[in-house]
């Protein structure tokens, strides 16, 4: 089954259409398929109904086909599975495990629940990683205050919050503001 992300409402639905349609649309993104085999097949008949002359690559034009088929695989089945099932494949990646390093996290972020969201944000921040920003978008309130307490405190003296402003709560940056204005009278005076 082909599955076409839509939103009605404010909420993302998934429909099933044919492949036919699958290969119209322009954005292959938002398909989601239930079966490896009808995922294979997509893009064989893709790959035969190219225009002639046509020279844009399959990997830049699907960059999700980057990933390895495996992990190509695990994506495209996260929004059925239940918030435990993938909180067990979250659980090795918080723990440092090395066989899950390639797996694509941000692509996985959606369909995570919060305390997952928020628990691989903070792994990204300690380890310094720059995919903390992208994850930033979502991440919850709370674990963002959580992190400017621990920045006010001197725990992240290098971290570059400027790129994080955009999601932080006006009383954050309020705060962060205070501490610098605090920092910048206490330089002043001596």
């Amino acid at each position: 089954m082909i599955l076409k992300k839509i939103i009605i409402d404010d909420k993302e639905v998934y429909e099933q259409i044919s492949l036919d349609e699958a290969l119209a649309l322009e954005d292959k993104n938002i398909l989601v398929f239930t079966d490896e085999n009808e995922e294979d097949d997509f893009y064989d008949h893709l790959k035969d109904h190219k225009k002639d002359g046509e020279d844009e690559k399959e990997e830049d034009f699907f960059p999700h086909k980057k990933w390895s088929d495996k992990n190509s695989k695990i994506i495209s089945r996260l929004p059925f599975l239940k918030d435990e099932e993938i909180h067990k494949m979250v659980e090795p990646i918080l723990k440092g495990d090395k066989s899950f390093k390639d797996l694509p996290v941000m692509a996985m972020m959606p369909f995570l629940s919060e305390e997952d969201r928020d628990a691989l944000f903070m792994k990204a921040v300690e380890e310094q990683n720059k995919d903390y920003v992208a994850f930033a978008v979502f991440v919850s309130d709370s674990c963002l205050s959580k992190l400017v307490d621990a920045y006010l405190e001197g725990k992240y003296p290098n971290l570059l919050l400027d790129e994080l402003y955009l999601f932080m709560s006006s009383e954050n940056i309020k705060r962060i503001f205070n501490h610098f204005l605090e920092k910048r009278k206490k330089t002043a005076k001596e």
